[in-house]
């Protein structure tokens, strides 16, 4: 199966657009970065405080009650997401060293693996990441918290996201569930491939390099690739 390269067209010009008007998020989205490089493990209280401020900066805080930090505390929304996380540690630890243009996403189990995740990180109820509302699921959050976790494998997908898989490739506009977001992850990863059927960049090189903003950030690693499919999918089709 293939699809035609349309959310990565004018990828350059995208991301040159995004970080014009997305500094604020640049400037804490590279910080969480460089402390995933600095664990080995999948994730730790540290880190989990670290990733709490990354969904602070990307919009989520308002459905994340007062208390966010201190994941080896008691009774915070950090503490909720660790207690979340423990219940997946194997199976994230597998896919710890995954990236999405390499790793086989028909690979028998994994669809049911990542479905599994990403609908126990956003399923609503008592023990659900949206203090806001018991009632209230969170996907988008869900998107992002995976990316922060593995940020070379997993993507975000929010609105805009959503717009822009709706446009070009038909996805479906249904409620988000984790077996939607395994379908916008292969769907990102054919337009990878038709990336690299078109320009010959069987490393992906040339993409990662459409954003060098982590260098202005004493950034210690490139922007991951999800995260330049990200950028793109924000500016959208309206800029060109």
């Amino acid at each position: 199966m293939s699809i035609r390269l349309a959310i990565l067209k004018n990828a350059s010009e995208k991301v040159e657009r995004f970080n014009r008007i997305g500094v604020h998020y640049e400037a804490v989205y590279h910080h969480v970065i460089r402390r995933r490089l600095a664990i080995s493990e999948i994730y730790n209280n540290e880190y989990i405080d670290c990733l709490v401020a990354g969904l602070i900066s990307f919009d989520m805080q308002r459905m994340m009650g007062k208390k966010k930090y201190l994941a080896g505390g008691d009774e915070s929304w950090a503490v909720r997401l660790k207690n979340k996380l423990d219940a997946h540690r194997s199976e994230l630890d597998l896919l710890f060293t995954n990236r999405i243009q390499d790793i086989d996403l028909e690979k028998e189990g994994l669809r049911t693996t990542i479905a599994s995740i990403f609908d126990d990180l956003s399923k609503p109820g008592l023990d659900g990441l949206s203090k806001r509302n018991v009632k209230e699921s969170f996907p988008v959050g869900a998107s992002k918290i995976l990316h922060f976790l593995i940020p070379d494998l997993f993507v975000i997908v929010d609105s805009n996201a959503r717009r822009e898989l709706a446009l070009y490739h038909d996805f479906p506009k249904s409620k988000m569930d984790g077996h939607l977001y395994h379908q916008a992850m292969k769907t990102y990863q054919l337009e990878l491939f038709a990336w690299k059927d078109r320009y010959s960049d069987n490393e992906f090189d040339r993409l990662i390099e459409t954003d060098g903003v982590w260098r202005l950030y004493c950034g210690e690693r490139s922007t991951p690739i999800p995260r330049i499919i990200d950028k793109c999918t924000f500016v959208g089709r309206e800029y060109y």
